[in-house]
This record gives C-alpha cells, sequence and structure tokens, in this order.
C-alpha cells in the first residue's frame, strides 16, 4: 500500500486538510506557523493560547480532559503498570518505559520511536536532523 500524505492549506488564518473533515485556527502572532489551541486565545500555546495549570504558578498548557493540568502535575492519562506514575505515551496505556508509544521500525530494535520523521529510534534515523 502506498501512503497518501493529507496536505494542509492555509487560508485566513485557517487550516483545512483536503479530506474536508478537520478544519483548524492557526496561532495569530506574526510568522508562528502553529496551530491554536482551543478555549481561550487564538494563539498556540506557546503564545499564550489554550488552557493553563492550575498547578500554583505553572505556565505550562494544561492537557485536554479531566483535571486541568499539565504532564508534570499529574494531568493526562498515567501508565498503567504497577507503581508507576508516569504519563502513558500518547494514545497507549503505558509510559515509553514500559512499552508505551511507537516502536522503531528497524528489524530486531526495541527502542521507542521519536517523534518527527521516519518511524525509527534517534540511532536509526529517526528525528530530525540538523540542517
Amino acid at each position: 500500500k502506498q501512503k497518501h500524505e493529507k496536505q494542509k492549506t492555509v487560508k485566513n488564518g485557517e487550516r483545512t486538510s483536503n479530506d474536508c473533515r478537520t478544519v483548524t485556527l492557526s496561532c495569530q502572532k506574526p510568522e508562528c506557523s502553529k496551530i491554536a489551541r482551543r478555549g481561550g486565545l487564538p494563539f498556540c500555546v506557546a503564545h499564550g493560547g489554550g488552557r493553563r495549570c492550575n498547578f500554583n504558578d505553572c505556565k505550562k498548557g494544561a492537557v485536554s480532559g479531566g483535571l486541568q493540568f499539565c504532564r508534570a502535575h499529574r494531568g493526562g492519562p498515567r501508565c498503567q503498570f504497577h507503581n508507576c506514575h508516569k504519563s502513558a505515551a500518547r494514545s497507549t496505556k503505558y509510559c515509553v518505559s514500559h512499552g508505551g508509544g511507537s516502536r522503531c521500525h528497524f528489524d530486531k530494535c526495541t527502542k521507542s520511536a521519536v517523534c518527527g520523521g521516519l518511524p525509527f529510534c534517534v540511532a536509526h534515523g529517526g528525528g530530525h536532523r540538523c540542517q
């Protein structure tokens, strides 16, 4: 199977995918191409958009759903491994240490795949490279 990459178009600060199912608002900060967070100002988290963590003086973005805390202050889903208190990786039930998240696609490699680019660990070419 050949994967088709969804192209996104930007018009008047709104992003839409080619399949027309999703429309998101771009951050209104000049020269910022990030997606604006829902709830609050039309900016990305870095520029003050979205909800903030409710823990004392924390300025990080709150994780959606449930309690309004960032991942560092126990917001979002937690690892289901016995006595583990780390955040669950992406949409899995476990943290990276206990098998959550995606794994490197290189043969016989058990490391975690890194975000961005190819589905490999850093040692096998995953992630972004310095230009």
